[in-house]
């Protein structure tokens, strides 16, 4: 080892064994082991509903709530994310800026910015229904 071989570390939730942390770390010292290590990055993810920590407990669906990112002497971000009842994005948060996600009656998403604009996303409603005519052989 050169000194400067990197790692990921993964943590799960052990009821859950869902996704909980990825570390990237330097190993510092030239051993197979990597004894020593320096952080360099990494990313944690929480599920459920807010307050209730990684495994969300009844309210855990799967769906991530937050995700927090670190870099050693950066602050951290973390960014918040909302859902509807059929577990669509709706909203995400970071650092006191905020997106909200609407659906039309097709499912389609169009974004709405902090200030107030509708910025529709890149698949237009003419290419979705030539997808959906192309899969229903028309």
């Amino acid at each position: 080892m050169n000194g400067q071989a990197l790692r990921e570390r993964r943590t799960y939730d052990p009821l859950r064994l869902q996704l909980t942390g990825i570390a990237y770390e330097r190993c510092l010292d030239n051993t197979v082991a990597c004894g020593t290590v320096e952080a360099v990055r990494a990313f944690g993810f929480g599920y459920g509903a807010a307050g209730l920590g990684n495994g969300g407990g009844p309210n855990n669906n799967g769906n991530v709530r937050t995700q927090s990112m670190a870099d050693p002497g950066v602050v951290g971000v973390t960014q918040v994310y909302g859902y509807d009842p059929v577990n669509r994005l709706t909203a995400i948060e970071e650092g006191g800026i905020s997106e909200t996600n609407c659906y039309d009656e097709h499912g389609n998403r169009a974004v709405f910015a902090a200030g107030g604009g509708v910025s529709p996303l890149l698949m237009s409603r003419e290419r979705m229904d030539t997808l959906a005519a192309a899969e229903d052989g028309e």
